[in-house]
């Protein structure tokens, strides 16, 4: 049997490389969808989240202003100002651990990125010997 041809053998690597880089970016879209979904829903729930404390908290407010002045016998003023102060307060702990939280780096796909840079150095071993 006779040897396959260099240029046969390039050309068959060639085939290879081009089959394998579109099934690795076929699996990057998947890994980037499955994030972006996940984002997606995150978001979602948090929205509802904000919408329903917001209602909550409103109510609080209110009683608790309600109490401040009935029963510590603070001016409505000096209640209402006690009270917003602190959900400012809180509302800023909040958004610092949120900000803390969010890597939208995860976003990339990459165990995929890192597949394909793995077959690059095998084609190249493959082409230089």
């Amino acid at each position: 049997m006779d040897d396959p041809a260099p240029d046969d053998s390039v050309a068959a690597a060639s085939h290879h490389l081009a089959a394998l880089a579109k099934s690795e970016f076929r699996l990057a879209r998947a890994e980037v969808a499955q994030g972006a979904r996940r984002i997606g829903v995150g978001i979602a729930l948090a929205a509802l989240t904000v919408v329903l404390v917001l209602l909550a908290l409103g109510l609080l407010s209110a009683a608790l202003i309600a109490w401040l002045v009935a029963e510590q016998g603070m001016a409505l003023w000096q209640a209402a100002a006690w009270v917003g102060g602190g959900q400012l307060l809180l509302a800023l702990v909040c958004a610092l651990a949120a900000r803390a939280r969010l890597d939208f780096g995860r976003l990339a796909p990459t165990r995929s990125l890192g597949n394909l840079k793995r077959d690059l150095e095998s084609l190249k071993e493959l082409i230089h010997g």
